[in-house]
């Protein structure tokens, strides 16, 4: 396997790791989902399955519309809970998902917060970056890859940063889609100063006859 191939490998693999639900913890409801909401006492048109519309709200024809976009499950059953005692005595409210679509994005490397993200709409690759506390001083910025699609087949797009930011140059600037992967590698210098520091403790010491000299401190 090539260098480049097994980077990409190791990339997709560690974003796949983030991405688990061990990882991620609560869900963040989000466009495009399906959420179940149950309600005790059962009361007609106050449970059911709901679909996020693309602004975030779930509607019935028994209440108004609900805005539900950056709530976990727990976080809407409390809310939901506070409306429906207007028409239910002490109701118990329980929502959870039956489909969760992908609204997230990773991002991995030189960055000072890498991990995994909220969709926002029409988000760029520097938006990204700058959510991420932007990059560090080791990163590559003229070779961003933004890897999406068939984790077997990724396409990969190579992002100029280094062009967007310096001369303004907005045409490499791309929108980031749900599941996309940013990887912002490291640069060369960096990657050498990495490998002595991961060496270095083994020339602190070297041997002399029968003795060990710090070789820093003699």
């Amino acid at each position: 396997m090539s260098t480049r191939k097994y980077i990409l490998s190791a990339t997709v693999a560690l974003a796949t790791l983030l991405t688990s639900t061990a990882c991620l913890g609560e869900y963040f409801i989000g466009p495009g989902d399906i959420v179940s909401i149950d309600v005790i006492p059962t009361t007609r048109g106050f449970y059911g399955y709901f679909t996020v519309d693309d602004s975030g709200y779930i509607e019935s024809y028994y209440f108004d519309r609900i805005y539900v976009n950056g709530l976990t499950p727990n976080e809407l059953s409390k809310q939901l809970k506070e409306l429906y005692k207007a028409y239910i005595i002490d109701p118990v409210v329980l929502v959870t998902l039956a489909r969760a679509v992908n609204n997230r994005y990773v991002i991995i490397g030189e960055v000072w917060r890498p991990g995994v993200y909220n969709m926002t709409p029409r988000l760029t690759v520097v938006e990204a970056l700058a959510i991420a506390g932007g990059p560090m001083y080791s990163a590559l910025l003229w070779d961003v890859k933004v890897i999406r699609g068939d984790m077997n087949n990724p396409q990969v797009i190579s992002v100029n940063v280094s062009d967007i930011l310096k001369k303004g140059d907005l045409t490499t600037n791309i929108l980031i889609e749900r599941g996309d992967i940013i990887y912002v590698p490291r640069t060369m210098i960096a990657r050498v100063n990495k490998l002595l520091e991961s060496i270095a403790p083994s020339f602190n010491m070297i041997i002399r006859g029968n003795q060990l000299v710090d070789i820093f401190t003699e």
